[in-house]
């Protein structure tokens, strides 16, 4: 369980003053915040480029605007037209809010001279006093730095941050950071003097980049200290934000029969509802199949919901694979949904947003498959594994969700190739083994919470004819 850091009063800032939460217009990040409320009049916003500074921009400013405030924005490096452009494309319109005169935007290009800055700052101040702006963004902020001593720079935060406050408006500054920025200049006076300071960082793995958001600082809201995911797409920046509630929930007593007769018996009546089952073993050994017998008889015969998600396979060439075992995948479309996704350019918590925008996040399911999942943990530094794992493990039990794991384990079966095996209910695992000039395929359950375990002994797989061209899994002792 994460704990929020008390950073003083939640209520009051300076003197008697007292202000409303605020809406930083991004989605989901207000859950980093005691109460989900951010109280503050300055904001610092940090991060390379390309890691979505001047997005975040656009998203404080709209949520701003579309409740009918008005906005200054000033932009050093856009034209006006650029900048409705790139908002256009998030599926953001500013332009109707600079016709109608609610969103002020003052573009300029870096200033060299000193008289020339100090006229623009001036102009700015006086356009902040004489409207009834709530929200000023300057993107960014490094550029006034080029002309004024840090003295100079100082003054000016302090004044427009006071300025800012006493008029009850909320203060964006946006920074850049990298080698190649301004901010080598004058680091951290910003941070000195803002209320929230957020930091954006980029991560350049080897097929794609992983961009995470922390909360640096928050002097009036207490904030949870980690490190979380964010995409940028269509409407912009949106926090991936993990299960770090503390565990509920416990496999139950119900029973979901595998669709494997022996299978089941040796379980003593099917996998628990509400329990994490990982499946593992070398390709070739049937794990896939076995998955596909438990949803198939739990969707039939059981009328439970399924989401199979393949990370290797297509969606064409499993509903082959139904039909080899005597069923019509249309048929019983409402109650399996089959998706198949390659995970290799994406970070795991921006698959499982892509997983929930799939299905539309509507449906309520039962049993959850992912067929291939080690392509996902391989992925990842084993520390980083841990915290997928564990997130998994939280959000499975919260939502009574029973889940299947099946990984490719090149490794012995008694060894925990993607560590695993500390947060599953059931192990199954798969192997060959050589007997004379056959090749078997064997299993064995080597775990079992809220089941009767007494000894682990692998069975040979057996496929059985049933005819007509169908087939069915089987299990006999190994001889």
């Amino acid at each position: 369980m994460f704990e929020f850091i008390n950073k003083g009063n939640a209520q009051t800032l300076q003197g008697d003053t007292v202000f409303e939460c605020i809406d930083l217009g991004i989605p989901g990040l207000q859950r980093l915040f005691n109460d989900n409320c951010i109280r503050a009049t300055s904001i610092v916003v940090k991060g390379p480029p390309g890691s979505g500074k001047t997005v975040f921009g656009i998203q404080f400013a709209y949520a701003s605007l579309a409740k009918g405030e008005e906005v200054l924005y000033i932009n050093f490096f856009e034209t006006l037209n650029e900048f409705a452009s790139k908002a256009e494309a998030l599926g953001i319109d500013l332009q109707k809010y600079i016709n109608q005169g609610t969103l002020y935007y003052l573009h300029e290009y870096v200033f060299t001279e000193k008289e020339k800055l100090l006229f623009f700052i001036e102009t700015i101040l006086e356009l902040i006093m004489n409207k009834k702006i709530k929200r000023i963004i300057i993107d960014t902020v490094d550029a006034l730095t080029v002309a004024l001593t840090k003295e100079e720079y100082r003054v000016f935060l302090q004044q427009v941050i006071q300025r800012i406050k006493s008029l009850g408006a909320v203060l964006l500054l946006l920074k850049e950071t990298g080698k190649n920025s301004f901010s080598g200049y004058y680091p951290y006076l910003e941070e000195y003097m803002a209320d929230v300071v957020i930091d954006l960082r980029e991560e350049f793995l080897d097929t794609y980049i992983r961009r995470t958001l922390t909360i640096r600082k928050s002097k009036f809201t207490n904030y949870i200290p980690i490190h979380i995911e964010y995409e940028i797409g269509y409407g912009g920046i949106k926090v991936i934000f993990p299960d770090i509630h503390s565990l509920k929930g416990s496999y139950s007593t119900e029973l979901l029969p595998t669709g494997i007769e022996e299978l089941d018996r040796l379980l003593g009546g099917g996998i628990p509802s509400n329990s994490v089952v990982v499946f593992k073993g070398p390709s070739g050994t049937m794990k896939s199949l076995i998955a596909l017998s438990f949803a198939l008889t739990n969707a039939v015969s059981n009328n439970k919901k399924i989401l199979y998600i393949s990370y290797k396979e297509s969606i064409n060439q499993i509903g082959y694979v139904i039909r080899k075992l005597g069923y019509n995948l249309e048929d019983i479309k409402d109650k399996l949904k089959i998706i198949a996704i390659n995970p290799i350019h994406v970070t795991p918590f921006m698959l499982e947003d892509i997983v929930y925008k799939m299905y539309n996040g509507n449906h309520k399911y039962d049993i959850r498959i992912d067929d291939g999942f080690e392509i996902v943990l391989e992925q990842l530094k084993p520390y980083k594994r841990r915290n997928l794992l564990l997130a998994l493990l939280s959000s499975s039990k919260n939502e009574g969700l029973t889940r299947l794991i099946i990984v490719n384990q090149s490794r012995p079966w008694f060894i925990d190739e993607y560590g695993l095996d500390s947060i599953a209910d059931i192990i199954v695992a798969t192997r060959f083994k050589e007997d004379g000039d056959l090749v078997k395929r064997q299993l064995a359950i080597i775990k079992g919470r809220g089941i009767n375990l007494y000894h682990t002994k692998f069975y040979d797989i057996i496929i059985k004819n049933m005819g007509m061209n169908k087939y069915k899994i089987g299990l006999k002792p190994a001889e």
